[in-house]
């Protein structure tokens, strides 16, 4: 499957009545390539995917999963931004919608537990986060990164004392 050199960073694990995939990837060819790469190794259809921010590196797959029946999940402040995309896309005519949360939804059954919080303001203001039972993967969009200090896009994400001399310039931290 292709990496992150190429634009994606998608992951995913089994719910007891499918795959759940975290974030689309760039574009809509690396999106198809995770769909047969999850059809080659899992026994079962991707039935949701969660898109931790709507940014188009995030995001801009979500139409070829939607194509293929998977229901889009996504926090209530990015949902008109994928709904918008989902709508102006013709490989997903028949797309389930957007699915909206505010809080935290959890998925139960199997042998595998998987939630999805929205924590606060970090990145955008409608960052997910998925952690995996027994602690075997966290995704986190882009709240954690290892190139460099995550870019935080809100007031309401900056940490105290940072960004307070902002009177002379209304930049996000």
């Amino acid at each position: 499957v292709p990496g992150p050199a190429q634009g994606a960073t998608v992951g995913g694990c089994t719910v007891s009545c499918g795959v759940l995939v975290v974030d689309a990837a760039n574009d809509a060819s690396i999106a198809r390539a995770v769909l047969a790469e999850i059809a080659k190794t899992a026994a079962k259809p991707v039935r949701y995917l969660v898109i931790t921010h709507a940014h188009g590196d995030h995001v801009n797959g979500a139409p070829v999963f939607a194509a293929a029946g998977a229901q889009v999940i996504c926090h209530e402040n990015a949902a008109g931004a994928v709904a918008q995309l989902l709508r102006g896309s013709a490989s997903s005519p028949t797309s389930l919608g957007v699915m909206a949360l505010s809080e935290r939804l959890v998925f139960f059954g199997g042998s595998r537990r998987a939630a999805i919080y929205y924590l606060g303001a970090g990145h955008t203001n409608g960052d997910l986060v998925v952690p995996l039972s027994h602690g075997q993967a966290l995704f986190a969009g882009r709240l954690v990164v290892n190139w460099s200090l995550p870019s935080l896009q809100t007031r309401a994400a900056c940490p105290p004392g940072v960004g307070q001399n902002a009177a002379a310039s209304p930049a996000p931290c």
